[in-house]
C-alpha cells in the first residue's frame, strides 16, 4: 500500500504543469520560511518520493551530484554556509561533542596544526568542501605563509565565503572534490599539497570519490589527505565495508581507506572515533561516528 501511494505521488508530480513547481519546492530544502501552508504539505509529500524515484534510482553520479544540487544548491546553500558559519570556531573550550571534548572528537583540526606549523617546503592546504570558509579562513590567519583555497561544489556558496573571509593568502574556487587535481597542475612546480575535509566528503559520490583518489596518484610531488568525516557503524564498523552506503538525504558512510588503497595511496591512519557513547543517550546519534583518515601519495 505505501509503495502505491508513493508511486500515485511521484506520477502527479510528474506531470509536465508541475515542473517549476516541484522544483521550487525542492529549492526550499533549506529555506522552509519561504512555503506557505500548501507549499509545506505538498514538500512533505514529494521530498520522500523524490529521493525514492528519481535521486536514488539515478546511476549516473553525474546526474545524481546535478539532482543533489537542486536542494542543495543555489540560496539553499548559502543559507547553509550562513547557518554553519553562526558557531564560532574554533569552539569555546570545553565544547563537547556527544559525551567527549571537541578536540577528541574532531582531531583534525589540531593535527593539522601541527604538521603546517613544522612545513619548511611551500604549502598548498585545500578545504574539500569549506561551506562558509571560516574553518580554511582560520587556517590562512594563523599560517600566513601557506596558501590556503576552500573549495566547494557550488557558486552560491563560493561567493558567500568569498565575500565574507579575505586575506593575501587565501582563495575560493568552484570545484567538485574529483576535478580538484585541476588545482594541482597550476600550482607551482615542487609545491606541497595537503587537502582536508571536515564532514564533506561524506557528501560526494561513491564514484567521485574512487575518482578524487585516483586523480592525485598522478602527480609527483609530495600530497596529504586529512578527513574528518561523519559515517554510521550499523552494518559494520565503516574502515571495513565494501561498498560505500546511503546514511540519509544525501550523504553516505564511505570506507576511505579501502579507495584509497585502491588507488594506491599510502594510508596514515584509519580510526573509528565514538563520541555518542553511551548508546542509547544521545538521541539520533545512536550509530554514528567519526572516521578518522589521514593518507599520503608516496
Amino acid at each position: 500500500m505505501k509503495r502505491f501511494i508513493l508511486g500515485c505521488v511521484h506520477l502527479f508530480f510528474s506531470f509536465p504543469a508541475l515542473y517549476n513547481y516541484k522544483k521550487y519546492l525542492l529549492s526550499t530544502w533549506f529555506l522552509p520560511q519561504r512555503r506557505n501552508k500548501l507549499d509545506h504539505f505538498c514538500y512533505r509529500l514529494l521530498i520522500p518520493v523524490w529521493f525514492r524515484f528519481e535521486y536514488w534510482s539515478e546511476t549516473n553520479p553525474d546526474l545524481r551530484t546535478a539532482k543533489q544540487g537542486l536542494l542543495m544548491g543555489g540560496e539553499s546553500g548559502a543559507e547553509w554556509a550562513k547557518h554553519y558559519d553562526s558557531s564560532p570556531f574554533p569552539p569555546d573550550e570545553g565544547t563537547k561533542v556527544g559525551s567527549i571534548s571537541f578536540s577528541e572528537a574532531l582531531p583534525i583540526f589540531e593535527d593539522l596544526k601541527n604538521v603546517l606549523r613544522n612545513k619548511i617546503n611551500p604549502t598548498t592546504l585545500i578545504q574539500i568542501g569549506s561551506s562558509s570558509g571560516r574553518e580554511i579562513a582560520w587556517f590562512a590567519r594563523q599560517f600566513p605563509h601557506i596558501r590556503c583555497i576552500g573549495s566547494d561544489i557550488y557558486r552560491s556558496v563560493i561567493e558567500y565565503s568569498s565575500n565574507k573571509y579575505r586575506g593575501p593568502n587565501l582563495s575560493f574556487v568552484t570545484l567538485p572534490a574529483h576535478q580538484l587535481d585541476s588545482l594541482i597542475q597550476i600550482l607551482p612546480e615542487g609545491e606541497d599539497v595537503i587537502f582536508f575535509s571536515s564532514g564533506s566528503l561524506q557528501y560526494v559520490q561513491p564514484e567521485h570519490l574512487k575518482d578524487f583518489f585516483t586523480s592525485l596518484t598522478k602527480f609527483s610531488r609530495s600530497i596529504e589527505v586529512y578527513l574528518l568525516e561523519t559515517a554510521d557503524d550499523k552494518k559494520g564498523s565503516p574502515n571495513a565495508l565494501e561498498e560505500s552506503l546511503p546514511r540519509g538525504n544525501f550523504s553516505f558512510t564511505h570506507n576511505y581507506m579501502k579507495d584509497a588503497r585502491s588507488a594506491g595511496l599510502e594510508v596514515i591512519n584509519s580510526s573509528i572515533i565514538h563520541p555518542y557513547l553511551p548508546k542509547g543517550q544521545f538521541k539520533g546519534h545512536e550509530n554514528t561516528v567519526h572516521f578518522y583518515f589521514v593518507a599520503r601519495k608516496t
